[in-house]
This record gives structure tokens, C-alpha cells and sequence, in this order.
């Protein structure tokens, strides 16, 4: 993650930034744009980029999109990540 990543670039620390900006009272109620550029919201984004990069990670290759998809779903409900989501956008 870079300092200078957007959010559609860093889609997982815009959620963290969310998250810790509505624990704050910040309202967060925007279009993503609009909050992005929000400096009430702007060290909230900042801190959690820096918290993602220092993140340790490990991942498995999926080569089949099905399979991929389904194991997506299954770790997510098995782990309770909150972070993820499946609605449609």
C-alpha cells in the first residue's frame, strides 16, 4: 500500500478507514470520491493503509474461477472476515 493509493487501489484499508472513522463520529455517509478527498476522513485512510502494508499475508493460487469464487465464500463464513463482501455493486 502506498501513501498515495486511491481508494478503488486500496479497497481494504478504505473498509478499515470506514470502520474507525464511524467509531470516531466521523460521518461517513458520502460517495467514496467525496470521502476520499474529506479531511476529517483523510488520516483515518492514511493510518490504514500504512496498517495494511505492514500486514503479513499469505494466499493460495486458484486457477479455476468457480473454485476460486466458492472458496472465497467458504473462507470468509468459516473465518468471519468482516471485511469481506459479496453484494453486488
Amino acid at each position: 500500500m502506498r501513501p498515495s493509493s486511491r481508494s478503488n487501489s486500496a479497497s481494504f484499508a478504505f473498509r478499515l478507514a470506514l470502520d474507525d472513522a464511524k467509531g470516531k463520529g466521523i460521518d461517513i455517509d458520502k460517495p467514496r470520491g467525496v470521502l476520499e478527498a474529506d479531511p476529517d476522513f483523510q488520516p483515518f485512510f492514511l493510518a490504514a493503509k500504512e496498517r495494511v502494508s505492514n500486514m503479513q499475508i499469505k494466499y493460495i493460487e486458484l486457477e479455476d474461477p468457480i473454485e476460486q469464487t466458492i472458496f472465497e465464500v467458504y473462507a470468509a463464513e468459516s473465518l468471519g472476515t468482516p471485511y469481506n463482501s459479496f453484494e453486488n455493486h
